[in-house]
């Protein structure tokens, strides 16, 4: 190989990788300079607060979303989790403090029982991770309309309404959450030795047992962890909307496994970041809303979802060959 061959590709894998690392804030921040442009009216303080909210709700699943990833697998179940969540938030049982604590409890066994199925599906009876969280979202829709005899509607309880309106210092509590989720999992993923052997898990699972490394109990925690955080996420967004009907939470998991995506996460496992899968998330979650100021018909949220989803597939597509030709 010349010299000559091998500037160019050390340039060209220096482009990939800065795509990879940066290219969604750079996104992110000329989406934010065109709102300003085509559509003053979304720096508006209210529209600012709901769509940080919209956000926040959308970047906790990614938060979960990313971790299943990391170790090679995809999560459809979370859907499931979340409008089971919001359900449950929306009980007419729930008439205080203590009964809404029980419920609690009680969805967090359910998201552990259901990261655990997840993960045996996948590790120990080698299925598909498509096929088998398809196979858990369907089972949790199931649950979902058992428990509520098929008439899914109702106000959510009155005190997670509060805490979820709720701001500190003007800033939204969704949103402080999703920022306290978002640190904890980047500094344990990023950071941390038990991070680097779940990453090295996902990478090069031979390389990863043969280190020593428990690879199925990575998988267990990614897939536990984000069955709890897709809980989390039907608990916020039941408080923020006040309101739970057959519409809550659709799309939770096509939207999280696309800001996964966006944010340079791949099926691959052991690549990606989550400080960029949050960002994707917003991203989103200002896309959608911009089209809402720009009076768009909703409709065209699920064509712009899937344009955005192949731009950014097509993206890493480029970018992975790239790498390879370094190889």
């Amino acid at each position: 190989m010349t010299a000559a061959t091998v500037e160019v590709t050390a340039r060209r894998y220096s482009i990939g990788d800065a795509v990879s690392k940066y290219g969604i804030w750079v996104v992110l921040a000329l989406l934010l300079v065109a709102a300003a442009f085509v559509a003053p009216d979304f720096y508006n303080i209210n529209i600012l607060r709901r769509t940080g909210q919209d956000a926040a709700i959308l970047g906790v699943v990614t938060v979960g979303q990313a971790l299943v990833m990391f170790v090679g697998g995809v999560d459809l179940s979370v859907a499931g989790l979340t409008v089971l969540a919001a359900t449950v938030a929306a009980d007419p049982r729930i008439g205080g403090s203590s009964s809404f604590v029980v419920a609690v409890l009680i969805l967090i066994a359910v998201a552990v029982a259901v990261g655990a199925a997840n993960s045996y599906l996948v590790v120990s009876r080698r299925v598909q991770p498509f096929v088998a969280t398809f196979g858990m979202l369907i089972t949790l829709e199931g649950v979902r309309l058992v428990y509520t005899k098929a008439a899914m509607s109702g106000a959510a309880w009155g005190g997670l309404v509060t805490f979820a309106r709720d701001r500190v210092f003007g800033i939204p509590t969704l949103v402080l959450i999703w920022a306290l989720v978002l640190a904890v999992a980047a500094v344990v993923v990023g950071l941390s030795a038990p991070g680097r052997r779940f990453l090295l898990a996902g990478s090069n699972e031979r390389a990863a047992f043969l280190s020593g490394i428990r690879v199925t109990r990575a998988k267990v925690v990614a897939y536990c962890t984000c069955s709890l955080l897709a809980v989390l996420a039907g608990l916020l967004l039941a408080g923020r909307t006040g309101y739970v009907d057959n519409y809550t939470g659709q799309g939770t998991e096509l939207d999280s496994i696309t800001a996964a995506l966006v944010g340079g996460m791949t099926f691959a496992g052991g690549q990606g970041s989550v400080l960029n899968a949050g960002a994707a998330a917003l991203f989103l979650a200002c896309l959608y809303k911009l089209l809402i100021v720009l009076q768009w018909q909703p409709e065209l949220q699920s064509l712009v979802q899937g344009a955005v989803l192949l731009l950014a597939l097509a993206i890493r597509g480029v970018t992975s060959r790239r790498s390879t030709a370094t190889a």
